[in-house]
């Protein structure tokens, strides 16, 4: 049973070793795709480029997001996963499947994609409806408009289309399950020995000449990107909160009218509960007798008896009549317009006169009003104050911002602007557009500094909104041109390089040195003491182990299989990191052979389908890269990923 956990919690444990999910990043992508050819883009699919800062836009934001939700985790660690071949690599999946959505006519509407946003908490004031100022600030935080979110939430929701047709149809049979775990659980036997590179790396020997000629012909990877620095200003609420003072004058007037609007809500939402007499007038009734009727009952009143009695005796509703006549707490338009009317016209205790409505003649008492109570003014001073805080600040902030435009615009650097807002012009560090820093990695700030007059004419940027309702005007203060690096600084490199290179070299003539001597019936001892390498053994080792390697152990699990009593062929090859290995099997160990029990067994097929259902989008993400126009820029891809380090 041990196996079969493993097989259920491990996306079938072990013959989907690399399960790679196509991956929807979504909000925020959509508009990185242009129509035209972009001088740094890193890819295009179908004639739409992806461009560098685009990537190293979104690279940011998800490291950034990632930090926010695990502060604990080790930073290299998570510059290592998110890195920008891995986020290019889910744009160009997301365009793809945006070409597939779109040529099979997939559509969401507006209206679909507004459901959708009226359900979110987030978005829902206190009186738990939407509200369209939350909904506005929180895509203005995202550094969009609310236009543009909803667009990319439809797109997103195209996507779900997409990949819910494929995962939801689905289906697995149980021959199908038994296969499954029979190679799933499966374990095999390896003895295996190991050629590091990194062993011959240092016998190594480089000459000056090689070196030079390296540097000569490698010259593009030894590039300084060109750079940039920025100066700029910045307009942030939180600058101005401290110094915006609230008056107790300004407090009360806010209160006084804030009552005056609770008061006004309550009247219009208030609840009455209220208790009547009906007289039907039908068949059995005519007019003039449910007159004489309604009359009878309101001279029982009019003498002294209690309205519940009444109710009781002369009601023909016989719900509410035996309670006394109770309607319960109503609200304006519960009730007919005639009953409604004097409802909410009646005080406490008051009894109207006769009314008339469809279902007869009524008479009416109001029981209760309920008491909605208007928090006093301390209870609510705190929220008064941080209102009129936050209302003063826009003010000047507004204020401050109308004069950063029309001061940006008519001066040729910030020095003016600054003076007169009373800021200081700030500096970013170098950085270079595949890999910004500091104000330049922010939505917006890269594509505006890319537009001609401000990188070649030299003017100031417009007013750049900001997450975080923060506003930023830069201009470009200093440029350094792409140059070569020095060789000396660059030469500790391509030493190691060309060491490795020969290393490499010299572990391909030992390979096909042992491909011969093991044709010819040599074993791993013969190899072992040839390449100086120790032989080492695992038993019962299953796809999943990472011990010796992923990769030994993947090529382990290639091998056709070894009959009882057969030690299997040596195998002979070459690791990713250039190390050589030499492995055979000695044993497999089918898997599968105990049977489940029929809640596994369900349990089983629903995850063999799920991931089947995984396995088909990922077959037509490849099969739409071979049918659709995709390049990859891999030279300026390879210089982002250094310059994302």
């Amino acid at each position: 049973m041990q196996d079969f956990r493993k097989f259920v919690k491990g996306p079938l444990g072990v013959t989907l070793l690399f399960v790679f999910t196509v991956p929807f990043i979504a909000s925020g992508f959509y508009g990185y795709f242009t129509s035209s050819g972009s001088s740094d883009s890193l890819a295009t699919v179908e004639g739409s480029a992806i461009s560098s800062s685009a990537v190293s836009q979104r690279v940011q934001m998800m490291r950034e997001q990632v930090r926010r939700q695990s502060p604990n985790v080790d930073p290299d660690m998570i510059e290592q996963f998110i890195s920008p071949a891995m986020v290019l690599n889910s744009m160009v999946n997301n365009a793809l499947l945006a070409e597939f959505a779109a040529g099979a006519d997939m559509y969401v509407s507006e209206q679909q994609a507004g459901t959708i946003i009226n359900e979110v908490p987030a978005f829902k004031g206190d009186d738990g409806k939407f509200d369209a100022a939350l909904f506005e600030q929180f895509t203005r935080n995202q550094g969009m408009t609310p236009k543009q979110w909803v667009g990319d939430l439809r797109r997103d929701m195209v996507m779900a289309q997409v990949k819910n047709g494929f995962e939801l149809t689905a289906f697995s049979l149980e021959r199908e399950l038994q296969e499954e775990r029979r190679l799933g659980e499966q374990t095999r036997d390896i003895t295996w020995l190991v050629k590091p590179v990194s062993d011959l790396v240092d016998q190594q020997t480089v000459t000056d000449e090689a070196v030079a000629a390296y540097y000569e012909q490698n010259a593009d990877d030894f590039m300084i990107p060109e750079r940039f620095r920025l100066a700029y200003l910045m307009l942030d609420p939180a600058a101005y909160r401290d110094d915006v003072t609230v008056t107790d004058e300004q407090v009360q007037e806010e209160y006084a009218a804030r009552v005056a609007a609770l008061e006004t809500v309550a009247q219009q939402d208030q609840r009455r509960m209220a208790a009547h007499v009906m007289v039907s007038v039908g068949d059995n009734r005519s007019e003039a007798e449910a007159q004489q009727r309604i009359a009878d009952a309101q001279a029982k009143l009019d003498a002294g008896a209690s309205f519940a009695d009444v109710a009781a005796e002369y009601s023909d509703d016989p719900v509410s009549a035996r309670d006394g006549g109770k309607l319960g707490w109503l609200r304006k338009g519960d009730l007919p317009e005639s009953l409604d009317q004097a409802v909410f016209a009646l005080e406490p205790g008051q009894v109207s006169g006769v009314l008339s409505s469809d279902s007869g003649l009524h008479l009416v008492k109001l029981l209760e009003i309920e008491d909605r109570e208007i928090p006093s003014l301390d209870d609510m001073r705190e929220a008064i104050v941080t209102d009129l805080k936050q209302r003063n600040t826009d003010i000047r902030m507004n204020e401050d911002l109308a004069v950063l435009e029309e001061l940006a615009f008519e001066h040729p650097d910030l020095q003016q602007p600054a003076e007169s807002l009373g800021l200081e012009v700030q500096r970013t560090d170098w950085f270079s557009a595949s890999a910004p820093k500091g104000v330049a990695a922010l939505p917006g700030v890269l594509d505006a500094m890319m537009q001609p007059e401000i990188r070649e004419d030299g003017l100031n940027s417009t007013a750049i909104e900001l997450p975080g309702s923060r506003f930023l005007v830069f201009r470009i203060a200093e440029t350094q041109a792409a140059e070569l690096r020095p060789l000396a600084d660059v030469r500790g490199a391509i030493v190691a390089a060309l060491k490795r290179e020969q290393a490499l070299a010299e572990l391909d003539q030992m390979m096909e040195q042992a491909l011969a001597a093991t044709a010819d019936g040599a074993g791993l001892d013969s190899l072992a003491e040839q390449w100086g390498s120790a032989i080492e053994s695992a038993a019962d080792v299953r796809r999943q182990s990472g011990e010796p390697s992923i990769e030994l152990v993947r090529n382990a699990f290639d091998v056709a299989r070894v009959d009882a009593g057969d030690d299997g062929a040596i195998q002979v090859s070459r690791l990713a990191n250039g190390d050589l290995a030499a492995f055979r099997v000695t044993a497999i160990t089918d898997g599968g052979a105990e049977p489940l029990a029929a809640p596994q067994q369900a349990m089983a097929l629903a995850e063999l389908t799920r991931t089947q259902g995984q396995r088909s989008v990922r077959q037509t993400v490849a099969f739409l890269r071979d049918s659709f126009d995709v390049e990859i820029n891999e030279a300026r891809l390879k210089a982002q990923m250094e310059d994302a380090q």
